[in-house]
């Protein structure tokens, strides 16, 4: 019998081995993690250089394409 393929997880809660339309209701997701902006994914933009002008231009320019973070390597990252 099906009733016997019923699995109990760790929470005590049952799994059935089949649903159908009959057992009625929608699937639940739990929400995304996301920052202020609404991205799920923090898109970090790696910047290496030794010239702090030029580094900072091209950070600017990563944030302005959609990177959410910078990571900085290199002797100006000290």
């Amino acid at each position: 019998p099906l009733e016997s393929l019923i699995h109990l997880d760790a929470d005590h809660l049952a799994t059935k081995p089949l649903y159908g339309a009959a057992n009625g209701g929608e699937p639940v997701f739990a929400p995304r993690p996301s920052d202020s902006e609404g991205r799920a994914w923090d898109v970090r933009a790696l910047n290496e250089g030794e010239d702090a002008d030029a580094l900072n231009r091209a950070i600017l320019t990563d944030l302005e394409n959609g990177a959410a973070s910078v990571l900085i390597a290199g002797p100006a990252a000290s």
